[in-house]
């Protein structure tokens, strides 16, 4: 097996909050080393419940971490703090194709997560996206709306999106009524 220096993206699951030590660790490494390597970890500002409301750095990507790296990264990042596993196809780490990061990262500098108001359906409801650059896409709620989130499903890398939006940016899905 040949090893080659050409760098791919990769979509790296990581441990419970360990995003940002693992995005971290790998900045540190790749600036020691100058491997080439790089990261991205879109986050948005959520308000804390506390008394203040303060505003926290969260990731768009809960427990996901994208990393560009070669062949070599593999053995390099897989015993960093933070790292669970890699993001597969069958047994192999998937490749993300440019294409699709390019189409990721334009989606997350969008400020796709915005705190608006909550929605006003139950658990399990499916609704359709109408505005903004998520516009057209299926989400479920899953949950009892204390967290006034929707989730939405990015296909093509099973990845979920958290998105709070305003009633009006939905659509009960056709043929699903919101209340029941």
């Amino acid at each position: 097996m040949t090893m080659t220096n050409a760098m791919s993206w990769y979509a790296i699951y990581t441990n419970y909050k360990g995003e940002a030590t693992l995005n971290r660790t790998i900045l540190t490494l790749n600036k020691e080393f100058n491997l080439g390597y790089e990261t991205f970890l879109p986050t948005f500002l959520t308000a804390n419940d506390g008394a203040q409301r303060a505003k926290n750095q969260v990731p768009l990507f809960e427990r996901y971490l994208f990393v560009k790296h070669d062949e070599r990264g593999f053995c390099r990042l897989k015993n960093l703090k933070g790292f669970s596993s890699y993001v597969c196809t069958g047994s192999l780490p998937a490749v993300i194709p440019e294409d699709q990061m390019k189409t990721i990262k334009h989606v997350a500098m969008q400020k796709a997560a915005t705190q608006c108001s909550p929605l006003d359906y139950k658990k399990g409801n499916q609704v359709v996206i109408k505005t903004g650059k998520f516009a057209g896409y299926v989400g479920t709620l899953l949950d009892n709306m204390e967290n006034k989130d929707l989730i939405v499903e990015i296909k093509s890398l099973s990845l979920f999106v958290r998105l709070s939006l305003p009633v009006s940016d939905v659509d009960a899905k056709e043929g699903v009524c919101p209340c029941t």
